[in-house]
């Protein structure tokens, strides 16, 4: 039994030995990539852009593997373990500067020590040479001279370029949660282009009457510039007769006041009046012609002669009504009754 629990111990500190050896090891893993070109060892590995590590060792990857090179990288303790799904993707400092390694965590299980970084799980930038040996010595030429041009106007920005690229994960973020915002309203919108399209269609349809109400407005426009002259004749005309009317009755303000606070007692007079006279003007209106008649024979007597050549005092003759002819003259009679009077 002392044998066995001699064993156990030794086995238990053999366990911790390993593991403190273990833990006092630096934390490597291999990341496979299909080209890895000008990066070598040294150059920095960096997450959520702060320096985690750096580049160990740069070499051709195995014949058996897919990958081209297999690359080093030594993580700093307080950015281990990294976990399985993290992403690493080589990238220049800068349009030309040196390149460095950028891990992007993943949320899988931890990858142990001497662990690796699949080929899936990298990305190594397409340098300018490898684009330019897809183009004719022409467009190379010309692409050459624009970068050289480039060159120059950047010369002496580099820092702000620098500064202007770090802030591009984050705007691309900016971008991508709007994005997500925008898929969220993507019912939302489609009801909007919905709605867009009814009403297109809604003003389409009145397309024909908005025509004729636009034709005739422009016969009405057309109408007013052939009256133009003559609109605008009355209106001076209008404009001078309102001006002789302000002018006659300058002055006369209190007056015309005067009469304007008459005129209720002055209608009333009228009312009045009308009503009085109804009934006198009911007893003339039909002897009415006969006055008139009367009047006219008055003015022109002498052009009449009676049956009975009766004269006055003086030798005139008189006329006299019809019915009294054959009767001796100065006898008294009754008025004969209007022509246009009911007989009594």
């Amino acid at each position: 039994m002392k044998l066995i629990a001699l064993f156990a111990a030794l086995a238990g500190l053999l366990t911790a030995g390993i593991n403190v050896w273990d833990q006092t090891r630096p934390y490597e893993v291999t990341a496979y990539f299909m080209d890895a070109d000008q990066l070598v060892p040294g150059n920095d590995v960096v997450m959520n852009g702060v320096p985690a590590g750096t580049v160990d060792t740069v070499t051709v990857a195995p014949e058996d593997s897919a990958a081209g090179v297999t690359v080093k990288l030594k993580i700093d303790p307080r950015f281990t373990p990294l976990r399985q799904g993290t992403r690493a993707t080589i990238r220049p400092k800068g349009l030309l500067g040196t390149m460095y390694v950028e891990l992007q965590p993943g949320n899988g299980r931890p990858i142990p020590r001497d662990g690796s970084i699949p080929l899936h799980d990298t990305a190594a930038p397409v340098t300018l040479d490898e684009v330019n040996d897809l183009f004719d010595p022409a467009t190379r030429e010309r692409l050459h001279v624009l970068t050289m041009e480039g060159g120059a106007t950047f010369q002496g920005r580099g820092r702000d370029v620098n500064t202007l690229l770090t802030q591009l994960p984050a705007l691309a973020k900016d971008a991508q949660d709007i994005s997500a915002a925008l898929a969220t309203r993507d019912q939302a919108l489609d009801q909007l282009q919905v709605e867009f399209d009814r009403v297109a269609s809604m003003i389409a349809a009145e397309a024909d009457a908005l025509k004729r109400d636009l034709a005739s407005g422009a016969s009405l426009l057309d109408v007013l510039a052939a009256h133009e002259q003559k609109l605008q004749d009355e209106l001076i005309y209008a404009n001078q007769a309102l001006a002789k009317l302000n002018a006659a009755l300058s002055g006369h303000e209190q007056d015309l006041n005067t009469i304007l606070k008459q005129f209720p007692s002055l209608l009333d007079d009228l009312k009045k009046f009308q009503t009085d006279s109804t009934t006198s003007l009911g007893i003339l209106y039909p002897c009415v012609g006969d006055i008139m008649t009367t009047l006219a024979e008055m003015q022109d007597a002498t052009k009449y002669q009676s049956s009975a050549g009766a004269t006055d005092n003086k030798g005139n003759e008189l006329r006299v009504d019809s019915p009294l002819g054959s009767q001796s003259v100065g006898a008294q009679h009754p008025l004969a009754s209007c022509s246009g009077a009911s007989a009594p």
